[in-house]
């Protein structure tokens, strides 16, 4: 009887383990892409302390970038050159607007600046030195950069802006904050009613007894207990997969003294969501260019910081910029005319190379001239 309950036993348990068989085979796969891409050697290491230790360390940049006739091609695409013979100087505190069609190269150059890639040919020089030559650590501490979609982790809005600088002190965020134009909405009330993108959040929500009620004098009680059970599956399906979500507090590491005296809005405790989804679009932005001036950085770069975002939100965050881009080297890849029109200079880039260079006022009066054409796109586009 005994040796017929085993083999019972073990038929059974048999038949419950081949149900995790695909997940398995797709864990397999996905852990062998992640190690196959960790195992890969990168040409630009920024964790190579040896390497490192032989560059030039600094804390400060005076901010004048060159292009020396680079050529440069991305290694996924060997036959392609975006760069051909590129020559460029901006100078220190200069605002420099690049202009042109889409795959010219335009965030190409913020790319080499940043040394997420070398050239194949050719130098970029910041302070008449070879961005090689640096260490990349600390050339990169030295720059701030906004792009179009910004990154916003599952944590609160302190510790998200705290990523640009981990030692920053509560008046230093405080003043950071304020040029950036987003205490506007962080000391407003109106996150406090807002809820993340999952169903779990959302269910919360839904159950909550005021929700119910009114939803319930909307539809009927039926309807209400249908949408309950469809989040409640929906939010253990999210369960069982398993999501990041950062533990408040945990990411701040300042101490005390790091922190100081000055007491922050309640508002900075209020979570930015999964991938920032308490936040519109213009917020989220304001949030990423406090990020970026709180690391106070010598080289501003902006990658379409504006495109994505609705008329009122770009006034706010282009007031934001227009501040932030103030006593330091700025470099703006816009497709707004409104962007562009308030930067010292404009370079147009056309098949790997500047074309045109000049003042907006120059430039759009030039007669045929190339940014003349784009300046009319640019301008539907703004309207």
């Amino acid at each position: 009887m005994g040796a017929v309950f085993l083999i019972s036993f073990g038929a059974f348990s048999a038949g419950q383990a081949q149900q995790f068989g695909p997940d398995l085979a797709k864990g397999q796969a996905a852990a062998t892409k992640i190690f196959t891409i960790m195992d890969t050697p990168s040409k630009i290491n920024a964790c190579d302390e040896a390497e490192n230790e032989k560059k030039v360390s600094l804390q400060r940049l005076e901010g004048t970038i060159e292009f020396k006739n680079v050529w440069f091609r991305y290694p996924t695409r060997p036959k392609e050159w975006i760069f051909k013979g590129l020559n460029l100087t901006i100078n220190k505190d200069d605002s420099i607007a690049v202009v042109g069609e889409s795959g010219q190269g335009k965030s190409t150059m913020i790319n080499l600046i940043m040394r997420f890639y070398d050239p194949d040919f050719g130098q970029v020089l910041i302070d008449n030195i070879d961005v090689k030559d640096y260490d990349v650590r600390s050339l990169r501490r030295c720059m701030g950069l906004v792009m179009q979609e910004p990154t916003l982790f599952f944590t609160t809005i302190k510790e998200n802006i705290l990523y640009g600088n981990q030692t920053a002190s509560n008046e230093e965020i405080d003043s950071a904050v304020k040029v950036s134009n987003a205490a506007e909405f962080i000391e407003s009330s109106e996150l406090e009613k807002a809820f993340d993108d999952n169903a779990s959040s959302l269910l919360d929500v839904y159950a909550g007894a005021n929700l119910k009620s009114d939803i319930i004098k909307k539809s009927d009680e039926e309807t209400y207990d249908s949408n309950v059970k469809v989040l409640t599956l929906l939010a253990a399906k999210e369960k069982k997969e398993g999501s990041f979500s950062a533990v408040k507090g945990e990411l701040d590491i300042r101490t005390e003294k790091e922190i100081g005296q000055h007491k922050l809005h309640v508002g900075y405790d209020i979570s930015c969501g999964n991938r920032g989804s308490k936040l519109s679009g213009g917020q989220k932005q304001r949030v990423a260019i406090t990020r970026a001036i709180l690391r106070n950085p010598s080289i501003l770069l902006l990658d379409e910081a504006t495109s994505a975002l609705d008329e009122e939100s770009q006034t706010k965050v282009q007031a934001a910029l227009d501040t932030a881009m103030m006593g330091r080297t700025s470099i703006v890849v816009a497709h707004r005319l409104t962007t562009v029109e308030k930067c010292n200079r404009i370079a147009v880039l056309e098949d790997g190379q500047i074309i045109e260079e000049g003042s907006y006022g120059s430039l759009a009066s030039k007669e045929n001239g190339h940014f003349q054409k784009l300046a009319q796109g640019m301008n539907r586009k703004s309207k």
